[in-house]
């Protein structure tokens, strides 16, 4: 075994990654159709929505299939950020594409097109089917995948989308209100822009190596502190290599000379750091009260 192998998450393939891909890409590309012959912006901003919830899905799959490659001399810590890397790629994508759409929406307040009215209706209905359809799958898909569910969950959340365009075309037919398709493709324009901005707010939390948000660091040190034999801690460092892999490296300082009881109390502090908090992977230096390296601040600056 290398010294630099440790475990990694494994992401068995399902059948319904490709149901739900392809299902989301026709769509799209129904969508984009539908747009174009009806003169709808709504139609393919509700097709970009749904491309998102595509590439989400891809990187989720993918990151996993990287994080079964092995660690090496020159990626000592594996693949896990990878999915970091392209999320923020995507999320700066979107970002850029809700802008796009927010301006082309509010140039339509202005001087709104004649709409089809039918088209967005039937399209709307069709994408709110097809999307509540994935929606299950990709639960079933992602039940058993601790890593991709949250992704999954965000992306393929209830289709409100897909309801409000068809509710849109329904303004139109009955009403002739030609307003609904700008205002519809301004909604969904910064429903993606709230979305991506959140999103990427947690991408750059976690590359700049960033404390899990989830785990209360400082509760984690006193429960440390409470270990039998440790008489203080210093330099700790929390950070995660991926969005579920918290990860802790910290100086404890023991209350013994003795080395082999020294290792025991090591021992007691991963469990801890395993049981109560769920972080796995832990770097722990261990050092006597007479040879303490450096000061007693906490988070080594």
């Amino acid at each position: 075994m290398s010294p630099y192998d440790h475990q990694t998450g494994s992401e068995p393939a399902s059948i319904y990654a490709a149901i739900v891909t392809t299902a989301n890409l026709l769509l799209a590309s129904v969508l984009i159709v539908g747009g174009v012959m009806s003169g709808s912006l709504a139609l393919i901003a509700e097709a970009i929505h749904n491309i998102s919830d595509v590439v989400a899905l891809g990187i989720a799959l993918l990151a996993g299939q990287i994080a079964r490659q092995r660690p090496s001399e020159h990626l000592a810590y594996d693949y896990d950020r990878s999915d970091g890397i392209a999320a923020l790629v995507k999320c700066t994508a979107l970002i850029v594409v809700g802008l796009l759409l927010l301006y082309q929406g509010g140039n339509r307040l202005l001087e709104p097109p004649a709409v089809n009215g039918w088209f967005v209706l039937a399209l709307g209905i069709t994408a709110l089917a097809v999307e509540l359809l994935t929606a299950r799958l990709a639960y079933l898909m992602t039940i058993s995948r601790s890593k991709a569910r949250s992704q999954s969950k965000q992306a393929f959340s209830i289709p409100l989308v897909s309801a409000i365009v068809a509710v849109g075309g329904a303004l139109i037919v009955i009403y002739d209100w030609q307003l609904a398709d700008p205002l519809i493709t301004i909604l969904i324009a910064s429903y993606i822009l709230w979305i991506s901005i959140g999103e990427m707010r947690g991408v750059v939390r976690n590359l700049a190596l960033g404390s899990p948000t989830d785990i209360d660091t400082t509760a984690v040190i006193r429960r440390i502190q409470a270990v039998e034999g440790v008489a203080s801690v210093h330099h700790a460092h929390f950070w995660q290599s991926s969005e579920n892999k918290p990860a802790l490296d910290a100086h404890i300082v023991v209350e013994t000379s003795d080395w082999l009881l020294a290792e025991a109390i090591r021992d007691r502090v991963e469990s801890v750091l395993i049981l109560r908090f769920g972080i796995e992977h832990s770097t722990l230096e261990l050092e006597t009260a007479d040879r303490e390296f450096g000061t007693q601040n906490l988070y080594g600056q």
